[in-house]
């Protein structure tokens, strides 16, 4: 399925941050920086996705839904740009509805029948699932998302990823 995309720059994500409008999911398996940040974020504003023995036992490679402000985007652009770190969703909805969302797609069944973790925060597997995506997936992924953006290794631009 073809997704709409346009360039749009962390300026631009900050005035929606600034709003109350944009969350990012931190994938600490690549960015082990990411639970300690999450942690000094307070529950309030950043949790793992995963819940029970997965959160108790995965805590260093799990997840995070952090609600973002201008200073946690500087941080990302500071620390993680140049690796895997996650996703940046755009999205009215509040933290609890936002967390609950993307628990939803955190596992997924093979076609043998086999529960596996689905990585769908991982800026390399995001695009490529949406672009394989029937319209009623990708309009589950979306679900309260207006748009995904993904930061470019090396580049100062994001791509915006909007829902159809």
């Amino acid at each position: 399925m073809e997704i709409p995309t346009r360039d749009t720059t962390l300026a631009e994500l900050e005035k929606l941050a600034a709003s109350g409008y944009v969350y990012v999911v931190l994938d600490a398996c690549d960015a082990p920086a990411v639970p300690e940040k999450a942690r000094s974020l307070g529950e309030e504003c950043a949790m793992s996705l995963y819940n029970g023995t997965a959160q108790e036992d995965y805590w260093a490679i799990a997840p995070y839904l952090c609600k973002a402000d201008a200073e946690l985007l500087h941080w990302i652009k500071d620390s993680l740009w140049h690796d895997a770190w996650g996703i940046i969703a755009v999205s009215k909805a509040d933290f609890a509805a936002m967390r609950a969302h993307f628990r939803k797609f955190l596992m997924v069944q093979s076609p043998e029948g086999e529960l596996w973790y689905f990585r769908f925060y991982d800026p390399r597997v995001l695009p490529v699932f949406l672009e394989a995506s029937t319209p009623e997936e990708a309009h589950d992924l979306f679900g309260p998302v207006q748009a995904y953006a993904l930061a470019e290794p090396g580049a100062e631009k994001l791509k915006l990823l909007r829902a159809v």
